[in-house]
């Protein structure tokens, strides 16, 4: 299976890829391992995950997402399709985007960062 993800960073900001082995991918990001701005940026949490059949297929769909603004992003991570669709216009052609074929995700989020223990009543 080859996948697209979406993390959120540290700063908040949501942060795109592909990879063919999520679990690797997502402890190369976890351990500085996966490249600068992860590095420099760490990942809190997993938003989203898009799954294809051929890892062309997902580099299409990752190159695609980058190419969108944020707010047309976080309108997909938060599931709002009227938003969605509305900044998926093309400016040209008045015709929606590609946002009308949602494929399935993760619900919620999964953090990224060690566990942290409750804190114990005095």
């Amino acid at each position: 299976m080859f996948v697209v993800y979406f993390l959120r960073l540290r700063s908040g900001v949501p942060y795109i890829g592909a990879t063919a082995d999520l679990e690797q991918r997502l402890g190369d990001h976890a351990s500085g391992q996966a490249g600068r701005t992860t590095r420099l940026d760490p990942p809190i949490s997993l938003l989203r995950f898009e799954a294809y059949p051929t890892f062309p297929a997902a580099r299409r769909r990752e190159a695609q997402l980058k190419r969108w603004s944020r707010a047309k992003k976080e309108a997909l991570l938060r599931g709002d399709l009227v938003t969605l669709r509305a900044l998926s216009q093309s400016r040209e052609a008045g015709t929606p985007g590609a946002a009308t074929a949602l494929r399935a995700v993760v619900p919620g989020e999964r953090s990224l960062e060690p566990s942290k223990p409750a804190p114990t009543d005095p």
